[in-house]
């Protein structure tokens, strides 16, 4: 792993590379079908295709692709979307957006905001090359720290670039709030957030509307073709955020992980 201020955390490889190498396995942190058609030929939670899909029981717009893969899904993220989905997809905010919202929602209110003063903390007193590594000096995708602390390039942005991830943060809070499944008690019923819970949450949004763009790539599916294998095609079915990622000056991918 290497570092540089003008292009990030990166990997060098210490040999040859072969064609067909497998470079990095790794789970994400969150990963999200599309808002449109992959949602009804894809599970929600794997994001496999669905040959026998199981419907959801409350709604009639996503799928999956076992019962064991519905309750799972069920139990971590779909519970707190599903009544705010048709509205997430009206909006059409773009896909970093369902990412972000998420994000946040699998990370729960309860250890964001116990996260967030030692994350605050980092980000004012550590290099950039050592934000997003945990105690015992690991750099993972499933730490929650890791996906806060990518890059995020604000610093670059405009104004109105800024105002506009700005307006999407404030509108993906309100349909936290609203979907009554984020903001809750130890008894798991909903609760009105506090102004500072609002505010945590806004803020904690922007920053991923920010970094996402940098640092989430899309999950596609290879459509083969039988009789000219060369003519094989990939279609983009929904994106995930993963932790390794270099680019040039132009934003061209040097190192781009592959995903399932």
């Amino acid at each position: 792993m290497a570092y540089t201020p003008s292009q990030g955390r990166y990997l060098v490889a210490e040999r040859d590379i072969h064609p067909g190498d497998v470079l990095v396995a790794e789970t994400g942190y969150c990963s999200i079908l599309h808002l449109d058609s992959s949602l009804r030929t894809h599970c929600s939670n794997c994001l496999s295709r669905c040959l026998t899909p199981v419907p959801c029981p409350s709604c009639t717009r996503v799928v999956f692709c076992s019962s064991f893969c519905c309750i799972q899904g069920l139990s971590y993220f779909h519970r707190q979307e599903c009544n705010i989905l048709p509205t997430l997809a009206a909006l059409d905010m773009g896909k970093n957006s369902v990412l972000a919202y998420r994000i946040l929602t699998h990370t729960t209110h309860k250890k964001l905001k116990a996260l967030m003063p030692e994350l605050l903390e980092e980000s004012k007193h550590k290099a950039p090359e050592s934000l997003g590594f945990n105690t015992q000096g690991i750099y993972s995708s499933s730490d929650y720290k890791t996906i806060y602390h990518l890059v995020h390039n604000k610093e670059q942005r405009s104004v109105s670039d800024l105002f506009k991830r700005c307006a999407m943060a404030l509108t993906l809070t309100k349909l936290m709030i609203a979907s009554k499944n984020h903001f809750v008690a130890e008894d798991g019923k909903p609760v009105m957030p506090t102004q500072e819970d609002i505010l945590l949450t806004g803020c904690t949004l922007f920053i991923h509307m920010m970094n996402l763009p940098c640092n989430a790539h899309s999950v596609t599916e290879l459509e083969v073709n039988v009789s000219r294998f060369q003519e094989s095609t990939t279609q983009e079915i929904g994106q995930g955020n993963c932790v390794y990622r270099k680019e040039e000056s132009d934003g061209t991918d040097i190192f781009k992980k592959k995903r399932k």
